[in-house]
């Protein structure tokens, strides 16, 4: 369970009946997820090419275009650099920062000529990089960008970001990675699901007091409501989604259900917003994979939303 589980309990504990003149309920419906699909296929393979830089060289070059280099650095942040910021000395230092040795690093692919390099040559570090770059097929600005969540690739198994990590099928230990021509790359990190599953009678103790303490149409409202947070942190991983949708007259309770289910998420929720614009929840979502929690307002004078 997420840390703010223990917020829901302790909620909960102090919590009294929702007091409401007429019952109120929710629907859901079940919908297929379409979009940003990378359909079946073999075992999920990490991409990679022979871009002539040495055997764990720090930083993944991942091609050119328009005349920029991009690379995922050693933290696995997406870089892109012009010819001229190639031969700046602080700029290569910014790629391969945070390994061990980053000097180092860039001697293997620059050897200092002279002291004045400073322990490793720029022009030629920055010629090795950018043929590594133009090794690799032209740097595609189109290729599907993910970020936190969860996540479907080729084969059955699940692509976890969890920001600065990517948990994924194969060997290669890499904070950001281009998996099946999708890039994956190292962004700050989000509340991450508890490392110990939840015990059943924890699941229990928190649906009895979302049955309890709202006034629900059905007495197995809130095993759906349950189901529903359960296959929204799977995000983009499952091949459907669902969505749930929760009606009452004001004063019924939305508000507080509604943040009872994005504390259950986590960080697999981006929080409860009251903007449900396009605009807002592409700036919300920001290529991430999480349920989207919204607090819409008041429709009409009946109350219902």
């Amino acid at each position: 369970m997420s840390d703010e589980t223990e917020e829901v309990r302790e909620a909960f504990k102090s919590a009294e009946k929702v007091e409401n003149d007429a019952p109120s309920g929710f629907s859901h419906r079940k919908e297929p997820g379409a979009e940003d699909t990378d359909g079946g296929g073999p075992d999920l393979v990490d991409d990679e090419g022979d871009t002539g830089l040495p055997e764990g060289f720090p930083v993944r070059p991942l091609g050119m275009a328009s005349g920029k280099f991009h690379f995922l650095t050693t933290r696995g942040e997406m870089s892109e650099l012009s010819a001229g910021a190639m031969n700046n000395r602080a700029n290569l230092v910014a790629l391969v920062a945070g390994c061990d040795e980053p000097v180092e690093q860039l001697a293997r692919i620059g050897r200092a000529q002279s002291k004045r390099d400073q322990g490793f040559n720029v022009s030629i570090a920055a010629d090795r990089l950018m043929m590594a770059c133009s090794a690799l097929p032209l740097f595609d600005p189109t290729m599907p960008i993910r970020h936190f969540g969860t996540w479907r690739g080729q084969s059955d198994h699940p692509i976890v970001h969890l920001g600065e990590d990517v948990l994924a099928p194969g060997d290669a230990d890499r904070k950001g990675r281009m998996i099946a021509r999708a890039l994956y790359p190292a962004v700050p990190s989000r509340a991450k699901p508890s490392v110990e599953a939840a015990e059943v009678t924890e699941l229990e103790w928190i649906r009895d007091r979302i049955q309890k303490f709202w006034n629900w149409n059905g007495a197995r409202d809130a095993d759906v409501l349950i189901g529903w947070v359960g296959q929204a942190a799977l995000g983009q991983y499952p091949s459907w989604r669902t969505h749930m949708y929760v009606k009452g007259k004001h004063g019924a309770g939305k508000t507080a259900a509604t943040r009872v289910v994005s504390s259950l998420l986590g960080g697999m929720s981006t929080g409860v917003k009251n903007s449900t614009s396009a605009a807002a929840i592409r700036q919300t979502t920001n290529r991430m994979s999480v349920a989207r929690v919204f607090d819409e307002a008041e429709a009409d004078d009946s109350g219902s939303i």
